[in-house]
């Protein structure tokens, strides 16, 4: 196959979620097209860890940074630039529209929002649509990437971008799912189809049939599909765990789940002497919450800090391999990292008030299908948090029966490219 060009897209402006999936997306069709080329365009703040999953042959253009400044709100503030907001956007736009118009891709994917931020991204789509109308093209091919529990299909979620005030809901939909069916000719869901139908879905009725015609189900994507995981034992005589149980515990970006580790260091007094444990507490954790969690992991000998700054080869998903029970958030990147590494796992959402509820879906579907156990947060206090790490602590790995078709989504998901670029060309 010959030198393909990619262009993908995550906006980005809270937590690490689309550019870690189009970060394995790329790393993806570098395994199954290896002679691409390959440009990831975002918004993402760029930390050690994130710069760890950019794959070294693939192009990275950083566009400024925009943020929110807390979880329970929309609205949206430059980061480091000191300049009007309508000014981030424009600047944002054409660095998008510049790249799309010199690079030329063959197949173009954008993670997370229709149009990108602010409508970043749509300005390529206003020039495919014309150059539609007077010469018919092959390329370039169009997909959206889709978290599979997301705003527009599933029943507690409100809205995106910011518009859930502007538009009744059904409206909305309609809006979103018009906009897909003309901007895009494939829709890439990082689930299966038994996980994605569930209680909290919109009856498939509701969504076009146009729509589920060009749904492809890639299974759940993460940086180490494919990854055969040998550092198990290697990893547990490192720490010297001899005859004690492995807890690891991870909150993602940090920004949010403090309130996770607070329960479980009192909670560890009662596990000190059969656990040893291993915190992520994520590259965005506050400073003040940083000196409480280093301070009580250097009175405790068996509480291990692991940040993403380290020059460690090792990343979250071998610890979870390692471990006998895995202790976190569940955004859908998390969620895929459980299922490949098959760890017991205690999901802690966000509550479902939140935004858009997708944490709290996740867990209460995962538990449903005996995948992973789940403490509403509402719920969290030490005498719960105990009884579910004593109930799953010896419980041993999900077996692969449970997780092996649904994992792997970036191979599957490339694969799926090449066979979209090879009937193009035929």
């Amino acid at each position: 196959m010959g030198n393909f060009r990619f262009l993908l897209y995550a906006h980005n402006i809270y937590g690490l979620g689309h550019l870690t999936r189009i970060c394995a997306l790329a790393r993806g069709i570098k395994a199954e097209i290896p002679n691409s080329d390959i440009i990831i365009i975002s918004g993402a703040r760029l930390n050690s860890f994130l710069a760890k999953l950019i794959p070294q042959n693939v192009e990275f253009i950083k566009l400024p940074t925009l943020m929110r400044p807390s979880l329970e709100k929309w609205s949206l503030i430059p980061e480091k630039l000191k300049i009007d907001l309508r000014d981030i956007f424009s600047l944002r736009t054409d660095i998008v529209s510049k790249t799309f118009h010199i690079f030329k891709p063959h197949v173009i994917m954008a993670d997370g929002d229709i149009f990108g931020l602010h409508g970043e991204f749509g300005e390529i789509y206003k020039i495919i649509n014309a150059r539609k109308k007077e010469v018919k093209i092959q390329f370039p091919i169009r997909i959206f990437t889709m978290n599979a529990i997301n705003g527009v299909t599933h029943s507690l979620n409100l809205g995106l971008s910011g518009k859930r005030d502007i538009f009744k809901i059904d409206d909305y939909r309609k809006k979103v799912f018009s906009h897909l069916d003309k901007n895009y000719e494939h829709i890439f869901l990082g689930a299966t189809e038994d996980i994605f139908w569930n209680d909290y879905t919109i009856p498939k009725s509701q969504i076009p049939v146009s729509l589920t015609k060009k749904t492809f189900f890639c299974g759940f994507i993460t940086n180490v599909d494919g990854k055969e995981f040998k550092d198990r034992e290697k990893i547990r005589r490192k720490i010297n765990l001899g005859r004690k149980k492995l807890i690891v515990i991870a909150l993602g970006s940090g920004r949010v789940g403090f309130d996770i580790l607070k329960t479980y260091f009192e909670v560890f007094p009662s596990l000190k002497r059969i656990v040893k444990t291993i915190i992520f507490p994520g590259p965005s954790m506050s400073y003040e919450n940083m000196v409480y969690i280093d301070r009580i992991a250097n009175k405790e000998k068996n509480i291990h800090i692991e940040t993403f700054n380290t020059e460690s080869a090792l990343m979250v998903p071998d610890w979870m391999d390692a471990a006998d029970l895995f202790i976190g958030k569940s955004g859908s990147n998390t969620i895929g990292e459980i299922l490949t590494t098959r760890a017991r796992s205690i999901l802690i959402s966000q509550p479902k008030n939140i935004l858009e509820g997708h944490e709290f879906i996740w867990c209460d579907v995962l538990k449903k299908m005996d995948l992973a156990d789940m403490i509403d947060p509402g719920e969290l206090d030490r005498d719960l948090l105990l009884k579910k790490i004593k109930e799953n602590l010896d419980l041993g790995k999900l077996s692969p029966n449970q997780t092996k078709h649904l994992i792997n989504g970036s191979l599957n998901a490339a694969k799926k490219i090449k066979s979209l670029i090879k009937n193009k060309r035929e």
